[in-house]
């Protein structure tokens, strides 16, 4: 599982530093979200774990673990709601992700 999610979050970074387009796009290095994980995590149906929201929750997660996760959580939602013209669903969030445990 710790290898899918790092490769997830390797393409994402890739993506992000080559000034690639994240909206709508199907990532091709999806991470492993159906194990049972300790602490506060989403409900992973529905998810579509190619998309960006996938690859958030896990980052969400392993910084929550460390004692940090509160400030990348709280940055992610605040430059949601800064751009209201991004559909966040078009990033993979589902309609009710801000009530799952982990964004909590």
């Amino acid at each position: 599982m710790l290898e899918s999610w790092m490769r997830s979050v390797t393409v994402l970074r890739n993506y992000c530093a080559h000034h690639s387009r994240l909206w709508n796009r199907y990532l091709s290095n999806a991470p492993q979200m159906n194990a049972s994980l300790r602490g506060a995590w989403v409900d992973i149906n529905g998810v579509d774990a190619n998309k960006v929201y996938a690859i958030a929750c896990c980052i969400a997660y392993w910084l929550d673990s460390m004692g940090y996760g509160l400030d990348f959580k709280n940055e992610l939602k605040s430059l949601l709601v800064s751009y209201p013209q991004v559909d966040p669903a078009a990033l993979g969030f589902p309609k009710n992700w801000i009530s799952d445990p982990l964004w909590r």
